[in-house]
């Protein structure tokens, strides 16, 4: 009888735990494919989902207006949720735990779909509609010699995230260098080249692109200021440039 109640006292309660999400997916791991919509404005929306009915199937179509907000006017988003069979789960803690897993690159982005499923067959998800953009006016177009002013970013751009370290940014930025030929001659209309990694739980992005409306012939991005090809004369060495002097 000691060992019983014992027991019982040490797991007073298991039964009340909500079910942890078996696998959350997201509709890419591609930083570039998410959209600019704040992980924050997108916890809001998902509180307010979760405040329905949740002891039957869900599906609503919410706007910036539900959660009185005038950010992101004529975007949509489209929760559901299916409770499954005798299924206890957390719907804010399992909405937060799917935005963190498809944050884009910062906490100003997201992946346009997710999805959380568990054993108990219950499901959550969520979809965002983003609105057409206008066509922007054809720009006459100019010719670049040398390199442009730097541009600087101050941190609140980029939201929360962990410490970055010079030595981090530039064992990254060496990729750069190796990219392959098909890819790194960028002209008018080429695909912007990107790298990814990630260092101590941090994200990193580095983004080698044509300019719009620039004219001229074609470029290796690996090489920007021609040759020799070495490695202080590489994109390498713009992007740490970059880095440590924008710091």
């Amino acid at each position: 009888m000691v060992e019983l109640a014992q027991y019982l006292k040490d797991h007073e309660g298991e039964g009340d735990k909500p079910n942890e999400p078996k696998e959350i997916k997201c509709s890419s791991t591609d930083y570039s494919k998410a959209v600019n919509v704040d992980i924050s404005f997108m916890q809001q929306i998902a509180d307010k989902f979760c405040g329905g009915d949740m002891s039957k199937k869900l599906s609503q179509d919410l706007t910036n207006k539900d959660v009185s907000s005038s950010a992101y006017d004529n975007y949509k988003f489209h929760l559901e949720f299916d409770p499954g069979k005798s299924c206890k789960t957390d719907c804010k803690a399992t909405f937060k735990s799917m935005i963190a897993k498809c944050e884009g690159y910062d906490s100003h982005s997201i992946q346009l779909e997710g999805s959380a499923t568990f054993d108990c067959d219950a499901s959550y998800s969520y979809k965002i509609t983003v609105p057409d953009q206008p066509k922007p006016k054809p720009d006459p177009g100019f010719e670049q010699h040398g390199l442009q002013a730097r541009q600087c970013h101050t941190a609140d751009q980029f939201g929360g995230h962990g410490d970055v370290r010079g030595s981090d940014i530039s064992m990254a930025a060496t990729g750069c260098a190796g990219i392959s030929d098909d890819k790194a001659m960028l002209k008018e209309g080429s695909a912007p080249v990107q790298l990814q990694s990630t260092y101590g739980g941090t994200k990193l992005q580095f983004t080698m692109s044509w300019i719009d409306n620039c004219e001229g012939p074609e470029q290796d991005a690996r090489f920007p200021f021609g040759e020799p090809h070495n490695l202080g004369n590489t994109c390498w060495q713009l992007l740490l440039d970059d880095w440590q002097q924008c710091e």
